[in-house]
């Protein structure tokens, strides 16, 4: 069961590295990620999503909203889990083509930037990861807009950005 993001703002308040150990438990618990499968499955995306967000019927809504709003169409992205992320981030330069990488709340941001990484920190931003073809653009995740619609704005901005960097390395293929 995943915790709420009350429950894991609470967690973290008491010093509990929550997002340490979550990531810790799906690598642990999950079967280890196919690499050429991985590869496979995202050749044809452009845009990766990955969050940290249990998809509901609401949060699904939402995302599939934000997606049509920048005229992508879910087909056109390609969701990753976490496991699927840290595989991603760790493959060198020739073995991927170029990706935007969107990353949604601060169990993705954590899992590419390290424990003491935040979405408030990456936002307004791209991100080369290193030694790979992957632009990171960070925005804040599903939950999070749920309980806090005032940041749907900043989220919108975000998208525009993915559409930008989309649009771009789209051109260049």
């Amino acid at each position: 069961m995943m915790p709420s993001s009350t429950q894991i703002s609470l967690l973290q308040a008491m010093g509990i590295p929550v997002w340490k150990l979550r990531g810790r438990a799906e690598v642990e618990l999950s079967d280890p990620v196919d690499t050429t499968a991985l590869l496979a499955r995202i050749s044809n995306s452009i845009f990766l999503v990955s969050h940290d967000s249990q998809i509901t019927k609401q949060t699904n809504y939402l995302l599939q909203a934000m997606m049509s709003t920048i005229g992508l169409s879910g087909a056109a992205a390609c969701f990753i889990s976490l496991a699927e992320l840290d595989v991603l981030t760790k493959l060198k330069e020739r073995e991927i083509e170029q990706k935007i990488l969107f990353l949604m709340g601060d169990g993705a941001v954590k899992q590419v930037f390290g424990e003491a990484s935040n979405v408030v920190t990456y936002r307004n931003n791209t991100h080369n990861i290193e030694q790979s073809n992957l632009t990171a653009i960070v925005s804040f995740g599903l939950d999070e807009l749920m309980i806090n619609p005032q940041n749907k704005a900043l989220a919108w901005q975000d998208l525009r950005a993915v559409k930008m960097y989309t649009n771009d390395v789209h051109e260049k293929r």
